[in-house]
């Protein structure tokens, strides 16, 4: 399944593109803006249902997602929702494959017919389907972050991302939070902000007991800074009121970095 996307090959900026350009001017034609086709071995159909379901002749286009291979490192970190630009599921677990967000492609709801015997089912329960839904709907809505509050944040993040998953105290703490969240007090506009970064977890029971030592030293990693003071607590899903929640951000680990 290819996807595919706009570039101006004379100043080429992905692979395909460069070959695309060699290609071009091999045969003495000029550089400029072509359609740039990428084959993937897969894709995830990111349309509603129920605009999936709908007649071709009220809606014609589906959208989808091709599917790429990523190390475990960092599909561990996916599977957590920390870098949404990519999405995974249940039909993908027994595959190091997750849907690139960034690849998004339109395509005639017709062409899905010829893919239907090599479907897979993604997900199979209520709750995962929410779960899907609030991940497409993250990419769209995240909140764009300062970049001194990024530089600020940057050791934490580099932490996050060498220990989540590993097979220390530190590693299982990370594993197990569900999500990081920030909240800025009064705001992200101020001379002087106060930083809370909440790491929320399913249950009160799935918080280790050596949380307070393991947010501790997280936060001992990020300096001191005219503006920026930081303090960090653990809450379980039952434990956070819905105005907490919604006054916070998702910390992405890609909403600070290349993704």
């Amino acid at each position: 399944m290819p996807a595919i996307h706009l570039a101006d090959i004379s100043i080429p900026g992905t692979p395909e593109a460069e070959q695309l350009a060699r290609e071009t001017t091999a045969v003495g034609e000029p550089l400029g803006l072509a359609v740039v086709s990428t084959d993937f071995p897969g894709f995830m159909i990111v349309s509603q249902t129920c605009d999936i379901v709908r007649t071709c002749a009220t809606r014609e286009f589906v959208e989808v997602c091709p599917l790429v291979t990523l190390p475990e490192d960092k599909l561990r970190q996916v599977r957590a929702g920390r870098i949404p630009r990519y999405l995974t599921c249940s039909g993908l677990d027994t595959r190091p494959m997750a849907a690139d967000l960034d690849r998004l492609t339109t395509v005639e709801k017709r062409t899905l017919i010829q893919f239907d015997g090599g479907r897979i089912r993604g997900v199979f329960d209520d709750s995962e389907r929410r779960r899907l839904a609030s991940a497409l709907a993250r990419k769209r809505a995240r909140a764009a972050l300062p970049d001194d509050f990024v530089a600020f944040v940057a050791p934490l993040q580099r932490r996050i991302k060498e220990r989540h998953g590993r097979n220390s105290s530190e590693g299982k703490f990370l594993s197990a939070a569900r999500e990081i969240r920030v909240s800025a007090n009064p705001g992200w506009i101020g001379e002087r902000i106060e930083i809370s970064l909440i790491f929320i977890f399913n249950k009160i029971d799935e918080i280790p007991e050596d949380t307070e030592v393991q947010l501790s030293a997280l936060t001992n990693l990020i300096l001191e800074h005219p503006k920026y003071t930081l303090s960090s607590y653990a809450r379980a899903l039952d434990e956070i009121s819905a105005a907490t929640y919604l006054g916070s951000d998702a910390l992405d680990l890609d909403a600070l970095s290349d993704g």
